[in-house]
């Protein structure tokens, strides 16, 4: 049976399954053999409605609970990440008020609380980025962060030669490592039913990140959305600003190396443009690089 004829018996409406055969089928991260057509209609079942991420995660909403159910190896991956992640930060007394709510493993799925968009988005941000910067440990130096792995990755994904960025980043000698959420955006801040703040898509939280990253990636993404735009051309356009500062551009680039370290998935094959862009970015860095200028973003 076809995926749009099962979805039909299921009391889907027609556009409902069109545009859930759709993305299924364009979404590169979705694998067919996750697709285990009796297990999602039994948790269809008294569903208000349906998403499917960009990441391949089938998000199935109640009236107080979501479903997250993962449609390929990334997906799979991010979850039980982000459940891992979930009870480090329950199990911390410094950030478990972070977690105020229930996220349970089921099966090869995730049952989570459900939760509310925030009030005053900044105020709520100021207090998350504060209560995850209060945990630090000892600064580590730039050749041990160029030497992590996922630096590593992100050097492979760039063409041209990276002498120039190397060198800019070890002129300065250590850099502070901080407890980070990794992709803390307006959509990852929530609260819950007592109206607690509260942190989701924690797959990328590590109690050793670096230091403005946070701060850097939510302004990033923040801009990107209000422009409609990507996060390519948010950072050239930072890059294009006059009188940045030199600590400035330094904690750009280390985000932008980090983040798109942290993306590469090698079982994933992402669009030229993407790979484009990467180089495209990088080439603005070591324009500005090699001219000297100073920033503030």
């Amino acid at each position: 049976m076809v995926l749009s004829e099962y979805f039909l018996k299921s009391n889907f409406a027609l556009s409902k399954v069109i545009g859930l055969y759709l993305s299924l089928k364009i979404n590169l991260y979705v694998d067919k053999s996750f697709i285990d057509f009796l297990k999602i209609k039994s948790l269809l079942k008294g569903s208000k409605r349906t998403v499917l991420t960009g990441t391949g995660v089938l998000i199935i909403y109640f009236n107080d609970f979501i479903i997250k159910y993962p449609l390929g190896c990334h997906s799979r991956n991010a979850l039980n990440k982000e459940y891992q992640n979930y009870i480090i930060l329950k199990e911390n007394h410094q950030l478990s008020s972070l977690v105020n709510y229930y996220l349970k493993q089921q099966d090869n799925y995730y049952i989570m609380e459900k939760l509310f968009n925030v009030d005053n988005l900044m105020l709520d941000y100021k207090y998350v980025y504060t209560h995850l910067s209060k945990i630090t440990s000892t600064p580590i130096t730039m050749f041990e962060v160029l030497e992590k792995k996922i630096f590593q990755q992100a050097f492979k994904l760039i063409s041209t030669s990276t002498e120039v960025l190397e060198t800019f980043l070890e002129e300065r000698e250590k850099i502070l490592i901080i407890s980070m959420h990794g992709d803390l955006t307006q959509y990852n801040i929530m609260k819950n039913k007592n109206n607690e703040v509260s942190l989701i898509d924690l797959d990328r939280f590590t109690m050793n990140g670096f230091l403005y990253l946070d701060r850097i990636h939510f302004t990033v993404e923040y801009y990107a959305k209000k422009k409609n735009s990507n996060y390519f051309l948010i950072i050239q356009n930072f890059l294009l600003k006059k009188n940045i500062s030199y600590e400035s551009l330094f904690y750009l680039l280390i985000y932008f190396l980090y983040r798109i370290g942290i993306e590469n998935d090698e079982r994933v094959i992402l669009p030229r443009i993407y790979y484009e862009e990467i180089n495209r970015t990088i080439f603005q860095f070591i324009k500005v690089i090699e001219k000297g200028k100073k920033y503030e973003i």
